[in-house]
């Protein structure tokens, strides 16, 4: 756009002062500070935003020169207009002389406003270019973006998905392994079995070749004593070597009987028992779980049982274990010789007599402190007293827990005390005393244990 020349009559323009003042305007631009906050985007384009920028130009450039020109006088018409020319020309003059510096300004800035607009032009048209081509990219960018987080989305769920199925096969793997372990011990365990049946058939065909040969010997003259000895002897040793079977087969695995045994390990430690100068003595060791619990504890212990076939068992496994008579055993002794008796399930099959002489021999062999553990069954359970008693057929008759912690004390054993142990497991009965009396005496505690001490030095 030219610069504009106005024809102003009488009209004259310093230079030099326009000039001055554009620089002022331009310096107190340029002094606005730079924290001023620049005026928020209206969102509207470049290229809208050039256009209304060269519609004001174009009205600028039709009003800048203000008062130079009579305004048209459509509105009147002949004499008046011929009256009112003269006049409006004569005070449009006189106005000349006020507006004079201010058309000088309005041309100089519109000049340069248009200046400006041409110089911009190119670099906004430029920069709207480099703009558009940001915003592809950046589209572009946010569809790899996209594609990429779906890629990520899918592998995150193939590898939860692969972490499932591993977990499964874990699971499944740890199933069949402990499955294998189960079916490796009852394999291990039917071995074991097979085993001693075999040992004992043939302890079993040995005693009865014996008694065969014994019998060929002498029939059919009458036996002499020692052949009546014999024969008594191998047939109770027959006996015998039935029942490990029989206890293999009522009374429990010996892993299950080691753990109900582990609640006596308390009491033989508060004790001091199983220290090297305080051995253990386990009377009736029979298949040796408590002296297995021993070993494993790190405790001394030692064993005694009459059953040839458990001390063979028993010697086989590394046990200490000696053939004999619990009670004659223990009349071998020194006093104060051992730091604990125990005596699983053997008061049951000895008369009262025996039971009377077990106790004195066990106060006797004690050290002061050491601690003397007779488990038996309980008869206070019904079930227990009048039916599981009973399966074992060398039992003799059911020891009421009242006795026997009388005749303990009676026989020299003090702090005596009796413990119950291995509650049936039945549902919930209710809580009225008749049902809580019915629970005692039917699903109570099927074994007791008379626990006592012999006195310590001090008292």
């Amino acid at each position: 756009m030219s610069e504009p020349s106005p024809q102003v009559e009488d009209q004259q323009i310093d230079g030099a002062a326009l000039r001055a003042r554009v620089q002022e305007a331009l310096s107190r631009a340029r002094a606005v500070p730079a924290s001023t906050p620049a005026p928020r985007s209206s969102g509207r384009s470049v290229g809208s935003a050039l256009q209304d920028v060269d519609r004001a130009l174009s009205q600028a450039a039709e009003h800048w020169a203000v008062g130079s020109q009579v305004p048209p006088m459509h509105k009147l018409h002949g004499l008046l207009r011929l009256l009112a020319t003269p006049t409006a020309k004569a005070l449009l003059r006189a106005a000349q002389l006020i507006t004079r510096d201010q058309r000088d300004f309005n041309g100089a800035t519109l000049q340069a406003l248009q200046q400006l607009r041409g110089l911009l032009g190119p670099h906004l048209d430029e920069a709207r270019r480099e703009l558009q081509t940001m915003r592809a990219e950046v589209t572009r960018d946010q569809k790899e973006r996209e594609g990429l987080q779906a890629t990520l989305d899918s592998l995150v769920a193939e590898n939860d998905a692969q972490r499932r199925l591993v977990e499964a096969q874990t699971r499944a793997l740890d199933a069949v392994r402990a499955e294998l372990r189960d079916s490796t011990e009852r394999l291990k365990n039917e071995i074991v079995r097979r085993e001693d049946l075999h040992r004992g058939l043939v302890l079993q065909e040995r005693r009865l070749t014996v008694l065969i040969e014994e019998a060929r010997r002498r029939l059919p003259g009458p036996l002499e004593p020692s052949q009546v000895e014999v024969l008594a002897s191998e047939g109770r040793k027959m006996r015998e070597g039935m029942y490990p079977s029989f206890e293999d087969a009522f009374r429990g695995s010996s892993e299950e009987i080691q753990g109900r045994l582990r609640a006596y390990l308390p009491w033989l430690r508060e004790a001091h028992a199983g220290e090297a100068k305080r051995p253990i003595l386990d009377l009736g060791c029979g298949r040796g779980e408590l002296l297995m619990l021993l070993r494993e504890e790190g405790l001394e212990g030692m064993g005694v049982d009459l059953n040839d076939e458990m001390v063979e068992r028993s010697r086989a496994a590394g046990l200490k274990v000696e053939r004999g008579d619990a009670i004659s055993y223990l009349r071998s002794l020194p006093d104060s010789s051992v730091g604990a008796v125990t005596a699983i399930h053997v008061i049951e099959h000895i008369p009262l007599e025996a039971n009377l002489a077990l106790f004195e021999e066990c106060a006797r062999v004690l050290k002061p402190g050491g601690i003397a553990i007779f488990e038996t069954p309980n008869p206070e359970n019904i079930v227990v007293g009048a039916c599981n008693f009973y399966m074992d057929p060398t039992h003799l008759r059911p020891l009421h827990p009242s006795t026997m912690r009388y005749l303990a004390e009676a026989r020299g054993l003090v702090r005596v005390r009796v413990e119950y142990f291995r509650p049936m497991a039945v549902p919930e009965l209710g809580p009225a005393p008749l049902t809580e009396w019915v629970r005692t005496k039917l699903l109570g505690p099927q074994d007791y244990a008379v626990v006592g001490y012999r006195a310590a030095e001090s008292s």
